[in-house]
């Protein structure tokens, strides 16, 4: 339907805006993630030390914490850092959606909105509560997105981990 009303170029509507959104949601998730990470293990009162001869993470107080606390950990981190960088990054957001979907009329024609127009009908319709509208369902999908990656991430990396210690064995 896009591409009948604006032609290939429609398909690539937004994309521009999108890196200059996700680059900084990345980057403030990353940063985001490590601080929840140290914030949680020492919550239970536990410091990240360091890992020992076979190659686990021996925490601080000597605590060895099972897969299952690794993964509970990782998942709340996850979700946390994803709720910051939604936060953090949510007017961004806001303003490549509406500069994906909507559009304006001129003499008769439609148009597609620049990144200062939609700004300006944003501020408009409600100031910077506007921004975050659909704050929640992004944090949702954010986070259910992160905590899959990372606990899938750091899984295989335990197990190549186990697998390089059985060739070198």
């Amino acid at each position: 339907m896009l591409h009948r009303f604006d032609g290939p170029k429609g398909l690539y509507r937004g994309f521009g805006i999108s890196i200059l959104t996700y680059a900084p949601s990345n980057a403030v998730w990353w940063a985001s993630y490590s601080v929840a990470h140290k914030l949680i293990w020492s919550g239970i009162g536990c410091s990240m030390g360091k890992k020992d001869e076979s190659g686990s993470i021996v925490m601080g107080s000597g605590f060895r914490p099972d897969s299952k606390a690794l993964v509970a950990v990782q998942g709340l981190s996850a979700a946390m850092a994803s709720g910051i960088s939604a936060l953090i990054t949510m007017p961004l957001d806001t303003i490549k959606t509406r500069l994906q979907v909507l559009d304006r009329e001129e003499n008769g024609v439609r148009k597609p909105l620049n990144i200062l127009q939609t700004v300006r009908n944003l501020v408009q319709e409600g100031g910077l509560a506007a921004c975050y509208r659909g704050l929640g369902p992004r944090w949702a999908s954010m986070a259910l997105s992160a905590t899959t990656m990372i606990t899938t991430y750091e899984f295989l990396k335990r197990l190549s981990t186990k697998s390089q210690e059985q060739l070198t064995s």
